[in-house]
């Protein structure tokens, strides 16, 4: 989950595409099983079992849920500033 997160913030600061909102929303849990379902049996590596693919897909979700909380909650406070100004003005 750590080298998907790092390929993405090198794929974002290249791209010249904001970093903070993109970082933590992916696609990852849909692909990565459609992906792990598409491969044949014969080509999978051993040590990549289903239960690692679970723990990707987890972990993923949980990072994106942490990080859309903690930017919802910086866009509500700039909000709650600009009504501020708007009220004092």
């Amino acid at each position: 989950v750590g080298t998907i997160l790092l390929i993405r913030i090198i794929y974002l600061a290249i791209s010249r595409i904001p970093i903070i909102p993109l970082l933590f929303i992916a696609p990852r849990g849909l692909i990565t099983i459609l992906l792990f379902i598409s491969i044949p049996l014969s080509k999978r590596l051993t040590f990549i079992t289903d239960s690692l693919i679970i723990q990707v897909i987890l972990l993923s979700t949980l990072v994106m849920m942490i990080g859309l909380m903690f930017h919802k909650k910086k866009e509500s406070e700039s909000e709650g500033d600009s009504l501020i100004e708007i009220e004092q003005e």
